[in-house]
């Protein structure tokens, strides 16, 4: 169950906003390269002038990047008739990308084009690549401050792979703020007759101290410990 503050109607731009506030942008890159050029080939007469060319090598030693971009906790509400709104509450749609060398190819050498089109290609043991997405989507239809509504959700730890996820749907009750302390206001007005009773109020022999002392303290009442109707929720 989810509890939300009350909240003013929104224009256009203050939709937008919400969305913009909500995005979500992250990465960690660690990447260690060493770049030079393979001079063995150089002096070897034997070899035709094209072959002695120096040729560029690149040598990964470490290799290794996450990132994640999305929306995450964007709340909104549309208002269409009196009493009557759809609110998207905390929702995120995140995508996470991964990346690295595993140590057991570290370091990596490539010396030429074929090294290269084999480091990179989708079936290549050399790195690994992984695309996640995950949804949450909390969708409620509100009337007078009591909603009913579902939160969608999706979660695939690798898009590109074959195994796929599925679709979740729950169903979900919201209750507004104002519901609520309207709630725990009558409860305390209840308390607070009952904790005049002479069972309460009265001293217990032999302690010299009654039930409301004891367990709510001098000049306090029980009742006063459920008194939450000037607490700002």
């Amino acid at each position: 169950m989810i509890h939300y503050p009350h909240m003013p109607h929104h224009s256009c731009y203050k939709h937008n906003l919400d969305l913009i506030e909500s995005l979500v942008i992250d990465a960690e890159v660690d990447i260690s390269l060493t770049i030079g050029l393979d001079l063995n080939d150089v002096f070897d007469s034997s070899l035709s002038l094209t072959d002695r060319l120096p040729r560029p090598s690149l040598v990964i030693e470490n290799f290794d990047v996450n990132g994640v971009f999305g929306i995450n906790e964007w709340t909104t509400d549309l208002n269409l008739l009196n009493n009557f709104e759809i609110l998207v509450s905390e929702a995120s749609a995140l995508v996470n990308v991964f990346a690295r060398v595993p140590d057991e190819h570290k370091p990596l050498g490539i010396t030429s084009k074929d090294d290269f089109v084999s480091f990179i290609s989708p079936d290549s043991t050399k790195i690994e690549f992984a695309v996640g997405l995950t949804v949450d989507l909390p969708v409620f239809v509100l009337v007078d401050d009591f909603g009913y509504g579902a939160s969608i959700g999706y979660n695939d730890p690798n898009i590109l792979d074959d195994n796929k996820s599925s679709i979740t749907v729950e169903a979900d009750v919201l209750v507004g703020i104002d519901l609520i302390q309207d709630a725990v206001c009558t409860l305390s007005d209840e308390v607070s007759e009952i904790a005049n009773f002479a069972v309460f109020s009265d001293d217990i022999p032999l302690i010299g101290e009654s039930v409301n002392q004891l367990i709510a303290g001098n000049d306090r009442t029980v009742a006063d410990l459920f008194d939450l109707c000037q607490v700002r929720i």
